[in-house]
C-alpha cells in the first residue's frame, strides 16, 4: 500500500488546487474595473491576502514534493507544509468529488503522505509517550469480552488479532486503547495527552483523525476489511509494527 503512486495523487490535486485558486485570482483581478478608490482599497486587499495565501500554499506544496520524493528533513518548514495541506484538503476533496474520483484511495495518499512526513522527521518517543488506538470492529464479532473499557479483558482465544496485539503492546511497553468511534478516540487523547499517536482504522476516520489532532503526531495505519467496513476487519501486522518502531525512541 506504501506506493509512490498513491502519494502522487493527493500532490497532484494539491497542485491543481493551487492553480485554480491562482486562475481565480487572475479572473477577479481582471474582471473588476471600478474607479471608486474605496473599493479598489478593498479589491487590493482581499487580491493581497489571497496572493499570500496563495504564496503559502505553494510553498507548502513544494516543500511537501521535496520531503515526499528527496526524503529531505525539514522540520523548520513542517507547520507551512501541514497547515498548507489542513486548509487544501476540503477544495482537494471538492475537486475528487467533481472529478468522480475515489474518494477512498485520495484519502489514502493524504494518509501516506502523513506518515512519509513523520518518518522524515525521524523524531522519536517513549513507550509511555506513545498512544495505539483501535477501532472496536477489530474484535470477533461473537466475542462476548468487552474490551472497550481495557483490553486485558481479552482472554487472547485468537479468533481476531487483539491476541497478537496484545502481546506486541506488552513487548514494547506501550498503551493501546479499543475505541467504538472517532469522538470517543479524540476524548481519549485530550484525556490522557500522548506526545504521539498511532492509529488503525479505515481511510475516512483516519483522515479526519490526523487532521483534527493536528499538530499531534499521527501515524495512521488502514484496517483490512475481508468482511467489509466495521466488521471483523484487521491488520496487517507488519505494518502495525513498522508503524510502531519508526515511533519508539529505542529499540526493543
Amino acid at each position: 500500500m506504501n506506493t509512490i503512486y498513491k502519494k502522487r495523487i493527493f500532490i497532484v490535486l494539491m497542485i491543481l488546487t493551487v492553480v485554480v485558486l491562482m486562475a481565480t485570482m487572475l479572473i477577479f483581478w481582471l474582471g473588476v474595473n471600478n474607479d471608486i478608490l474605496a473599493i479598489k482599497l478593498i479589491i487590493w486587499f482581499v487580491v493581497a491576502l489571497i496572493i499570500a495565501f496563495v504564496s503559502l500554499f505553494c510553498l507548502g506544496t513544494l516543500m511537501l514534493v521535496q520531503g515526499i520524493f528527496l526524503k529531505s528533513k525539514f522540520a523548520f518548514f513542517n507547520p507551512v507544509i501541514k497547515g498548507s495541506i489542513k486548509m487544501l484538503y476540503p477544495l482537494v476533496m471538492m475537486f475528487c468529488k467533481l472529478l468522480k474520483l475515489d474518494e477512498m484511495q485520495i484519502k489514502g495518499s493524504f494518509i501516506e503522505i502523513n506518515n512519509q512526513l513523520l518518518l522524515n522527521n525521524k523524531v522519536k518517543y517513549l513507550p509511555e509517550e506513545i498512544l495505539v488506538l483501535l477501532p472496536h470492529c477489530i474484535q470477533n464479532a461473537s466475542c462476548t469480552h468487552k474490551i472497550t473499557h481495557d483490553i486485558e479483558n481479552c482472554t487472547q482465544c485468537g479468533k481476531c488479532q487483539i491476541k497478537d496485539i496484545l502481546i506486541m503492546s506488552k513487548k514494547y511497553k506501550i498503551n493501546v486503547l479499543v475505541a467504538t468511534g472517532g469522538t470517543i478516540a479524540r476524548r481519549k487523547i485530550k484525556e490522557l495527552k500522548p506526545k504521539a499517536v498511532m492509529a488503525v482504522a479505515c481511510e475516512r476516520d483516519l483522515t479526519s483523525g490526523i487532521i483534527d489532532c493536528e499538530p499531534l503526531p499521527v501515524i495512521g495505519v488502514i484496517n483490512i476489511r475481508p468482511n467489509g467496513p466495521c466488521f471483523n476487519t484487521g491488520v496487517n501486522l507488519d505494518e502495525f509494527k513498522i508503524g510502531l518502531e519508526s515511533l519508539l525512541k529505542e529499540e526493543i
